[in-house]
């Protein structure tokens, strides 16, 4: 037999149920334009966090070309623009890249010296390998 408090109505908040069956929090409902913008905003705060990172982030590929470089890598190398592979932040990304091909791993750490300076990097692979985070 049903009750009152069992019906439900078309309006009424969803809830939030895991494999369990246990119930987490109300999820309102959404219209469209409310969900894309607030993916939108999402977005929006996930691409800031490397624009703010004061460490340096770049996005390259093995011909050189630099895809992305945050306001860190600008300001603590100005000639990586320039100097592409050259440069000594970016030495051995070739036998890098040819690591992840051979051993199928999905991050390499380092550290080099630059000037009186070091530098941990974390290299990923993205663009299925085309491209190389650091």
């Amino acid at each position: 037999m049903a009750t009152k408090d069992s019906k439900k109505s078309k309006n009424a908040p969803r809830s939030s149920v895991d494999r369990k069956h246990t119930r987490h929090s109300q999820i309102p409902p959404r219209s469209g334009k409310m969900a894309q913008q607030q993916g939108e905003e999402r977005l929006t705060l996930l691409a800031s966090f490397p624009e703010l990172n004061p460490n340096p982030i770049a996005e390259v590929d093995l011909a050189g070309h630099l895809h992305y470089l945050n306001p860190a890598s600008k300001r603590l190398f100005p000639d990586l623009q320039t100097k592409g592979l050259q440069h000594p932040w970016l030495t051995d990304l070739a036998v890098i890249a040819k690591i992840f091909e051979q051993k199928r791993k999905s991050s390499h750490i380092r550290e080099l010296k630059i000037g009186e300076s070091w530098y941990h990097q974390t290299i990923s692979p993205v663009s299925e390998g085309r491209r190389l985070r650091i």
